[in-house]
């Protein structure tokens, strides 16, 4: 084995080393009180049988019973399994998947440009209907009366990117909206974090929070925020962009203040290709023709540009490595994108609401690992070869192999084989398919992931 194949198989075992240890395992039920007393359907044993229920398709309990005795000669009743769905159940599942999906972020940033921050907190959320049995604890956009589901779930996310300890890991209903989220819970920020977040969670009363705390932020500036320069003065996001392209300026790091309040921040402005301009626009263009409104000039300025707010000190953090650090918040986006386009989240069977709930935590926990192998795959190949894997492909096959990945999350000597076996597959026929004449999405997204090494 060479060391690359090493370090895929290190990186694995440090990663989920929670599941693969079985003290550790149990340690965390107790913790969640899912394990109070010694039983023959232990904490791993249970975890085995929640993967094998929630591949491919949601497995009846009949078929979990029989698995239990077919591949660890277990003999426990269906019933025995269903009283095992609970509040601790769900609790124990959850903690799994806090420590898993922030084992998923790596960067490659200098450790000195985070000295200045305690935490480094991000955050995203993800959104799908569900049965309808739930929509009094998950409400949907559907509930009064509309065509959507009556319920739906918004999983709002959170790490701390320097310690990769989960801050925030919430089921919420669909219709929750992220800024509410964000206002709820902006008591929790401490002196010297750090916040990247999206647009939804741009609220005034949280920036100044987090000022006012003497933390920090990273965010895109919210459209129908007004910006002014230093003399108080409007900002002219048309004039900007004539004086970028004169003088060929790609990006420019000012100091500017925003909204009624004029709160002083720094603001970074990247200038975009043309042809990402006139797509922003069509769009736009597109949408308020049919609400019967016309593109404002200010948009159209704006559109030019990515347009980035923060309050961290330049000596401490260039324009350039804000960048960075807002990009990681684009992986959670891109995971969550995977996870309901190719692996389905959204797609679970109907059955009790409390083994509903396990089976989605278990099946985002069942993701995240297969997600680890393939990520770690695909940076080496690329790093080596220059060439991608295809996530599709890598996942299908993932799929495929999803008793054997089993089998090595149950035996640990059975690890370093799998993860060789995976690792050669994956260098067969699961190469990136070319498109003629321009890159796909999945190309541009896998040449973020590995020439950025985020």
């Amino acid at each position: 084995m060479n060391g690359g194949y090493r370090t895929i198989v290190k990186n694995f075992r440090s990663s989920f080393s929670h599941i693969l240890d079985s003290e550790k395992l149990d340690q965390i039920a107790s913790k969640t009180k899912f394990l109070i007393r010694r039983r023959k359907l232990t904490p791993g044993l249970f975890l085995d049988l929640s993967f094998y229920s929630i591949d491919s398709e949601v497995k009846s309990l009949r078929r979990v019973s029989n698995a239990a005795w077919e591949d660890h000669s277990v003999i426990v009743s269906k019933q025995a399994i269903s009283r095992r769905f609970s509040v601790s159940c769900i609790s124990f599942i959850k903690e799994l998947i806090g420590e898993s999906l922030a084992s998923q972020v790596t960067t490659t940033l200098d450790p000195t440009d985070l000295q200045l921050f305690t935490r480094v907190r991000i955050k995203d959320s993800t959104t799908f209907g569900v049965q309808d049995s739930l929509s009094d604890m998950f409400e949907g956009y559907g509930k009064g009366g509309g065509p959507s589901s009556k319920a739906g779930i918004s999983i709002q996310y959170e790490f701390d990117l320097k310690t990769n300890n989960i801050l925030d890991i919430e089921l919420q209903s669909a219709v929750a909206r992220d800024c509410t989220d964000a206002v709820a819970k902006k008591d929790d920020i401490q002196k010297g974090d750090l916040i990247i977040r999206d647009l939804g969670y741009y609220s005034g009363k949280v920036l100044e929070q987090i000022i006012v705390n003497e933390a920090y932020v990273i965010s895109r500036l919210y459209q129908n925020v007004t910006v002014y320069n230093q003399n108080k003065e409007r900002i002219d996001f048309q004039r900007i962009y004539h004086q970028m392209v004169e003088n060929q300026i790609k990006y420019q790091d000012i100091d500017v203040f925003i909204g009624n309040e004029k709160q002083s921040v720094r603001l970074i402005i990247e200038l975009l290709p043309e042809s990402i301009y006139q797509k922003r626009i069509i769009q736009r263009n597109k949408e308020n023709k049919s609400r019967g409104y016309n593109t404002s000039h200010e948009f159209k300025g704006r559109a030019h540009f990515n347009l980035f707010i923060s309050n961290i000190p330049r000596p401490s953090c260039s324009w350039d490595t804000i960048s960075k650090l807002y990009r990681i918040r684009w992986q959670i986006e891109l995971v969550f994108k995977i996870w309901k386009s190719i692996l389905n989240i959204d797609k679970l069977k109907k059955s009790s609401n409390e083994r509903f709930l396990a089976m989605l935590y278990t099946k985002l926990l069942w993701i995240c690992i297969n997600w680890k192998i393939i990520s770690d795959c695909r940076n080496y190949f690329y790093s080596n070869y220059h060439k991608l894997i295809s996530l599709t492909k890598c996942f299908q096959t993932m799929g495929e192999n999803s008793r054997k990945l089993r089998r090595a999350l149950v035996d640990i000597n059975f690890i370093d084989d799998f993860l060789l076996e995976i690792i050669c597959k994956l260098q067969i026929g699961h190469w990136m398919e070319k498109r003629k004449n321009r890159q796909n999405f999945e190309e541009i997204i896998g040449l973020i992931f590995c020439k950025s090494n985020i």
